[in-house]
């Protein structure tokens, strides 16, 4: 829209946003914005990490200059095939003979006639990196660079003056930002190390900022004092936005936190996952990891049996589905009540063990060593899946959480306290398919 109204006007003016053709020239289009007569769009000018120098930035304007006489005169003498450089004067002005001379030799070296353009660019913008040339080109190119920054040094310091008496930098804000850092950032490229310069912010009713904010008050307060369509200056207005603004950032500040600590939960799950996987790729052998596998599963089996008072015929099916059937639980008596449940662990651990070692024999004996690989591999292909899924299930909870504080419960509590408990039996089912598949996996 402003480039609209520019365009009506024959106001040439340059554009500073996300598109790739300006972030290309972003540098560029900031550095010149304090020419006389420069007018910048943009859609944020605070921390672009380039200083606005009145009356223009010469570094810029040099390269510019010079790689468009570099590429311009390149090209002519490819077609023309001639030595001459006397039209070059028609387009430089206060040069010296000196610079012509060099300039002549430099578009007849043969290794700079076969530099591309992005060749050339990209040079222009490392010599100052380069302290000591290489090749006859790169001690051409960087003199030529010095002798225009003295001759625009001059243009420089009598336009730097002109701006300062036109009152400098003027800054025209077209609504106030969330933050108030970032309008005083934006406020601060007009008074660049105590240059001149003034800043300006136009606002409307229908801003964000003054509806969330400012209030009925505020409104119905500025409604009565537009009378016409003059702009409405007041020191109420001022400490109003002001007020508005800090509010606001209290609020962003207030959800960052919020933000942060469910992260911090999650982050704290990741961790211990991440030191786990760390101990199983360090290890040299997962062994001991497998057997306390194997102790949890039959812990785990036991307080079932216990709680659920389940018989033989009911629990045989789920033993041997797991450790495979070379367990003799046919041998155990029939009501399990009478059983010491130590004694029954002690039991089955004994069959899990004669059924791993069975399993270890068999793989060594085909290829020696690839048992170990095997058992790692199954352990971190499982954590990660199991990760993922434990993942997916946390932000489904994040979700759910929320609507629980219509219940008058906190929902941080809550995601903390079925957070924990999601984690806690999250390795139940990986404990189970990695003892399952190894029991169960062979040598094609």
């Amino acid at each position: 829209m402003l480039g609209q109204l520019l365009n009506e006007y024959k106001l040439p003016y340059q554009i500073l946003n996300a598109k790739p053709e300006n972030v290309r020239r972003e540098s560029e289009i900031v550095a010149q914005a304090g020419k006389k007569g420069s007018i910048t769009i943009a859609t944020n000018m605070a921390g672009r990490g380039t200083d606005i120098i009145l009356g223009g930035n010469i570094k810029f304007k040099v390269r510019k200059e010079l790689y468009t006489l570099l590429v311009t005169y390149k090209k002519q003498s490819k077609l023309s095939f001639t030595n001459t450089c006397f039209p070059l004067s028609k387009d430089i002005l206060n040069i010296s003979q000196k610079f012509l001379s060099v300039l002549t030799s430099l578009i007849n070296d043969s290794q700079f006639i076969a530099l591309s353009d992005t060749d050339i660019l990209k040079f222009l913008n490392e010599t100052e990196q380069i302290q000591i040339p290489k090749t006859n080109y790169q001690a051409s190119i960087k003199f030529l660079i010095n002798e225009l920054s003295i001759v625009e040094n001059k243009n420089q310091q009598m336009d730097n003056t002109i701006v300062k008496n036109l009152g400098g930098l003027y800054i025209i804000g077209t609504e106030r930002n969330d933050s108030r850092r970032i309008d005083n950032q934006l406020r601060g490229r007009c008074a660049r190390q105590g240059d001149p310069g003034t800043s300006k912010f136009f606002l409307s009713l229908e801003d964000r900022l003054l509806r969330l904010f400012g209030g009925p008050k505020i409104q119905n307060f500025m409604k009565s004092q537009l009378l016409d369509d003059s702009p409405l200056e007041s020191n109420l207005l001022t400490k109003s936005l002001d007020a508005a603004q800090k509010r606001l950032e209290e609020t962003d500040y207030e959800a960052r936190k919020n933000l942060f600590e469910y992260d911090e939960i999650l982050n704290k799950q990741r961790n211990v996952i991440y030191y786990e996987r760390r101990k199983i790729l360090e290890s040299a052998s997962v062994q001991t990891k497998l057997l306390a596998y194997g102790e949890q599963i039959i812990t785990e089996i036991v307080n079932r049996i216990q709680k659920k008072k389940l018989t033989l015929t009911e629990i045989i099916p789920r033993l041997e589905n797991l450790f495979g059937t070379n367990l003799l639980l046919n041998k155990l008596p029939k009501n399990l009540d009478k059983l010491d449940p130590t004694e029954l662990k002690i039991y089955l651990f004994q069959e899990f063990w004669l059924c791993y070692e069975a399993k270890v024999l068999e793989l060594e004996i085909r290829h020696l060593g690839i048992i170990r690989a095997l058992e790692r591999t199954l352990i971190l292909i499982y954590i990660d899946i199991d990760w993922k899924e434990h993942l997916q299930k946390m932000a489904l909870l994040r979700d759910a959480v929320g609507w629980r504080s219509y219940g008058q419960r906190n929902p941080l509590f809550e995601y903390k306290d079925e957070a924990y408990e999601l984690f806690k039996s999250r390795g139940l089912i990986t404990r189970q398919l990695v003892i399952y598949d190894l029991i169960r996996s062979s040598i094609l």
